[in-house]
């Protein structure tokens, strides 16, 4: 019996049972499992009994799993953000990367942190008051309180 067209599809119990409804005719069952060959099964009747699937002796060769931190935090009773491997980093000044920061609004030359007034900003960890479109440095970490 040819296989030609996908009828239906499920999955197993935790003891390995598992049910299709399906109208009574002749199928093939085909069974796959992570790990085990792949079967094929001719079923002419609603009983398959026992199916035992035999291990694949190929297993895959790599796993890659991909995570990513979290951009902005709220630390210290403020706004922190490691910008250091993002492309904030590339931002040409102090004052562009403020304005992406979230809850800080701008105004001209003048912010605001919602819910809290007017930030002090640290650079890398030390505060700053300077002019904020003319700092040009290597920026790594951006707190606002």
């Amino acid at each position: 019996m040819p296989d030609t067209v996908f009828v239906s599809g499920t999955v197993t119990d935790d003891k390995g049972y598992f049910l299709l409804n399906v109208a009574k005719n002749e199928y093939l069952l085909k069974i796959s499992m992570l790990g085990y060959k792949p079967d094929s099964l001719k079923i002419v009747d609603e009983h398959t009994g026992t199916i035992t699937l035999l291990p694949q002796k190929e297993m895959l060769k790599e796993v890659v799993v991909t995570g990513a931190a979290d951009l902005f935090k709220m630390e210290n009773n403020g706004i922190s953000a490691d910008i250091q491997n993002t492309p904030l980093k590339n931002m040409g000044n102090l004052s562009e990367v403020l304005g992406q920061m979230p809850f800080v609004v701008k105004d001209d030359d003048a912010y605001t942190v919602l819910g809290k007034g007017t930030p002090i900003s640290y650079i890398n960890n030390r505060e700053e008051m300077i002019f904020l479109k003319r700092l040009k440095i290597k920026i790594s970490l951006v707190t606002m309180v």
